[in-house]
């Protein structure tokens, strides 16, 4: 049996309050999970996975674990990469401009 991930990371980047407080300023619900990626964020019906990495960092963190790398490779999703507050606050008021995720329920 393969050895399992675990099941929170290790590490957070500093930037990840200050960017939970800005989307959700912006009227976001965040969920912070951890892996594979950082958080996961609801806003105006869109969900959006995303993971926060620090511009400022020289350490490893700033490069994608083995798990999120094996994440992408099989993810048919989208993510997003965050790496400041206004970067997310950007993003979510794009979102806005586009409008309500279309409602896929049938």
């Amino acid at each position: 049996m393969g050895k399992k991930p675990p099941r929170y990371a290790k590490n957070v980047d500093r930037n990840q309050l200050a960017i939970v407080r800005a989307a959700e300023a912006e009227g976001a619900t965040v969920h912070v999970i951890g892996l594979p990626l950082d958080l996961l964020v609801g806003f105006m019906g869109w969900n959006l996975l995303v993971e926060v990495k620090n511009p400022n960092s020289e350490k490893r963190m700033s490069r994608d674990t083995q798990v999120q790398r094996d994440f992408y490779r099989e993810w048919k999703g989208g993510s997003v990469l965050v790496e400041t507050p206004d970067h997310v606050r950007a993003i979510l008021r794009g979102l806005a401009r586009i409008g309500r995720a279309p409602n896929l329920e049938t």
